[in-house]
């Protein structure tokens, strides 16, 4: 069978780490703590945010600071905000 070109060590260690009872421990203590909803505008949340990304900062991926609830209008909005103002790096093109 051809390996797919996508999946790499990286990612795989990646899903590993999303998949982790740490991880999953994390994930429902923010949503627990949201109470479900986007902390930004307060509608139903759809997923968590990291202002410090869970790929990119590694040794923060389930600090419980390190996370709170968005809606996918929100989400895209903090990205941008944070990227603004330098607290997540943004990727260095390849040259």
């Amino acid at each position: 069978m051809q390996k797919k070109r996508w999946v790499t060590e990286k990612s795989k260690e990646i899903n590993r780490a999303r998949n982790s009872t740490q991880a999953r421990q994390h994930k429902a203590y923010i949503w627990k703590k949201d109470n479900g909803f986007c902390r930004i505008c307060g509608a139903k949340a759809t997923t968590m945010h990291h202002p410090y990304g869970f790929t990119d900062y590694p040794a923060l991926r389930t600090d419980m600071n390190n996370g709170y609830l968005v809606c996918d209008k929100c989400k895209l909005w903090a990205d941008r905000k944070l990227e603004q103002r330098g607290g997540r790096p943004k990727k260095e093109e390849n040259k």
